[in-house]
């Protein structure tokens, strides 16, 4: 469902705006029941947003984090925190 987001982050395509359209697509597929919060994401999928937590831009940062509490991906919770 969200692969072509990552594909466009991992070519270090304007990371600020891909995460933009990416939370907006995630708040549209969780309310519409299209997934579940805590499943939205692969493993290799919140590697990449966990990476984004140490971007320079405070606004991928905070965009990254946003998405993996969104998600639900408790695995991250740590990074989140040490990011912030």
């Amino acid at each position: 469902m969200f692969e072509d987001y990552f594909k466009r982050l991992s070519s270090a395509e304007n990371a600020r705006g891909v995460l933009i359209s990416l939370r907006e697509e995630l708040k549209n597929a969780i309310a519409g029941g299209a997934v579940r919060i805590g499943h939205v994401f692969s493993e290799e999928q919140e590697e990449v947003l966990e990476g984004l937590l140490r971007s320079d831009d405070a606004k991928t940062r905070r965009n990254a984090a946003l998405i993996l509490g969104e998600a639900g991906a408790r695995r991250m919770s740590a990074a989140v925190m040490e990011a912030y």
